[in-house]
């Protein structure tokens, strides 16, 4: 009704109940969905169908979101500020200023929060699907990421070189995508930060995982917006303004790889925005829920449009868009959203258009049941986190699963390294008692069959079996040391620390909480030899002991050096004297030697030869 400004964005609310447009008046307006899909009704003619104005930024809103949650709503602006946005509990009317041609509120919307983290226009914004997260894009090149439960600033990205000019999230919620003038596709990993997250936690997070260039190397620079969209099923990227050769195209990008194999071409200007239906769709009508017939594959629906102001509605299944609209506006195409349900379709113009599309049923396909969205996102991890809520007893769990995985883990390497035979007894120079090296009884005679075991008894009875050997007793200094390893305490803020353990060479309990390999026959020889008297713990340096090298303690500490060759009269030793002797003795000579007057062939009378 309105065009006296140009409308950039618009949004439908999860619920769907809410429209809201942005324009260069400043205002941010909420409409009555369903005031607008009845127009033509009598009986809905008395409703009012903006609910709300708002003017809290000082200049030309670019974009406006509504939380996944239904709670916020974000916008921004050239002020390079971001608000949120909240609806009021009561609904009450607001003072308007006079002259104000505005019609009086229905619902009562304040401005929960401002935001300054920008240093130029804010161009995009987008909501993570948890709603754990806000990321604002704009002229200045960068990101910023805002927590989505307290609206602090949790990081500030500045991968672009060029103005940044929309953004998209993964609906699994692993990624989000941003795209900007520097002809680039970034895609960052993420992990949704906890509701009490704070920069300093989120250092690591809002990774930089792959970037795109290749289908928007030619890519034209005059579009004021690069709208990007993601798939429901999580699997594609539309990509607007990209380029195939000298056409304008749409760039669909596959998740993982990262690589653009399809493009959507037929528009005659650059496309600046794509959206695609949250909703998947089936050629045929799905069969009834109750019943065991296979689900008809699924689809997907994208609306692309740009500057040449015309819009085209594509389906996975055909190689060309089965809707085409043209000269919908006398102006660029600036925004698109879809209801919730996936077959209502809201644009925006330059021109300050806001038109609606609505899709009879069976003209996009039927859509399909939610559970199958979300049976599709299970392949990428969506789902997984569920399970017992943080607690005592969580905690308890997670403590038995942990140490169940550190006793397999030290029975597998206790089997690799040789553990298991240290458990057969005791032994000697790592023999058993019972056995002889080759395996033979140490009784003269054959070996007697063993009688068979019932229950682990012999049939015999129990009278022929010999007394059980007792277990050796319980070393407490071991039992000390089993107590502190991984001790696990809880701090205020509910999260598991483990006590960390002094490993010290001057302290009794230098030993490590990994599996630990024994040789076997050092094992068996401890239970035979006192630890008093174990070579392994007690040096006696009185005594000849094999383990020093040639040259005894001195040698230890200071190594072995190679010595001048001995002369016969040490108190005449001269360098000539020294080098025949060398050679004599099969070493090499010099060739000169270093004297006051300089560099000097070695001579001297030769060394007589006792043999």
């Amino acid at each position: 009704e309105k065009k006296d400004h140009e409308v950039y964005s618009c949004h439908v609310s999860p619920d769907g109940s809410r429209l809201v447009t942005v324009a260069g008046d400043g205002y941010v307006r909420i409409w009555s969905t369903e005031a607008i899909y009845n127009i033509d009704k009598p009986e809905y003619a008395s409703q009012p169908k903006q609910l709300a104005a708002m003017t809290y930024h000082s200049g030309t809103i670019h974009s406006v979101r509504f939380s996944g949650n239904n709670k916020y709503l974000a916008s921004g602006a050239d002020d390079k500020l971001d608000s949120y946005s909240k609806l009021g509990k009561e609904s009450r009317e607001l003072r308007l200023y006079a002259g104000s041609n505005e019609p009086p509120p229905v619902e009562n919307w304040r401005v929960f929060r401002r935001l300054i983290g920008h240093e130029n226009d804010v161009q995009d914004l987008g909501w993570s699907y948890d709603s754990s997260i806000l990321v604002s894009v704009g002229l200045d090149s960068k990101l910023v990421v805002w927590s989505g439960h307290t609206f602090e600033k949790l990081k500030t990205l500045s991968q672009h070189q060029s103005h940044v000019k929309g953004i998209t999230f993964d609906p699994a919620n692993k990624y989000f995508a941003t795209a900007s003038d520097d002809r680039t596709i970034k895609i960052f990993r993420f992990t949704s930060p906890p509701p009490n997250a704070t920069s300093h936690d989120q250092v690591h997070n809002f990774v930089l995982e792959h970037t795109v260039s290749k289908p928007f190397s030619a890519s034209p620079l005059t579009t004021y917006f690069r709208r990007c969209s993601w798939s429901p099923d999580g699997n594609h990227i539309a990509a607007a303004n990209a380029t195939n050769g000298p056409v304008s195209s749409v760039a669909i990008i596959n998740r993982g790889t990262w690589e653009s194999e399809i493009n959507l071409i037929g528009h005659e200007g650059p496309v600046e925005v794509t959206a695609f239906s949250p909703r998947l769709f089936s050629k045929e009508p799905p069969p009834p829920s109750g019943t065991n017939e296979q689900q008809p594959p699924s689809v997907t629906v994208i609306a692309c449009a740009g500057q040449d102001k015309t819009l085209s509605v594509w389906n996975t299944s055909f190689p060309r868009p089965f809707f085409i609209s043209h000269e919908l506006a006398a102006k660029s195409i600036s925004d698109l959203a879809w209801t919730p349900d996936g077959e209502k379709l809201f644009l925006t113009s330059l021109d300050g258009t806001v038109g609606l599309f609505i899709f009879q049923k069976g003209e996009l396909g039927y859509p399909v049941d939610t559970a199958q969205n979300e049976k599709a996102l299970e392949k990428f991890g969506v789902g997984r986190r569920i399970g017992v809520v943080e607690g005592t007893d969580a905690y308890l769990l997670e403590e038995h699963s942990k140490a169940g995985e550190l006793r397999g883990v030290q029975g597998r390497m206790g089997e690799l390294m040789g553990d298991g035979a240290a458990q057969r007894g005791p032994a000697t120079n790592g023999i058993s008692n019972g056995l002889h090296p080759n395996g033979v009884n140490s009784t003269s005679g054959p070996p007697e069959p063993s009688a068979p075991l019932t229950n682990g008894h012999t049939m015999a009875g129990a009278a022929s079996q010999p007394p059980a050997p007792q277990p050796p007793p319980p070393d407490p200094q071991q039992q000390r040391i089993d107590r502190i390893k991984q001790r696990v305490t809880i701090t205020k803020d509910g999260k598991k620390r483990i006590t960390p353990l002094l490993l010290s060479s001057s302290s009794g309990v230098a030993e490590s909480a990994l599996p630990k390999p024994h040789l076997q026959a050092s094992a068996q020889q401890r239970t035979q030899v006192s630890s008093e008297n174990a070579p392994e713990t007690i040096l006696d340096l009185s005594k000849p002991f094999d383990g020093l090298p040639k040259g005894g303690l001195g040698a230890l500490l200071f190594g072995n050096k190679r010595k001048y060759a001995e002369m016969e009269d040490e108190n005449e030793v001269t360098p000539e004297k020294r080098a025949q002797e060398i050679s004599r003795q099969g070493g090499q000579a010099p060739i000169v030697l270093n004297r006051p007057e300089g560099l000097v062939a070695p001579q001297g009378p030769p060394i007589k030869d006792d043999t």
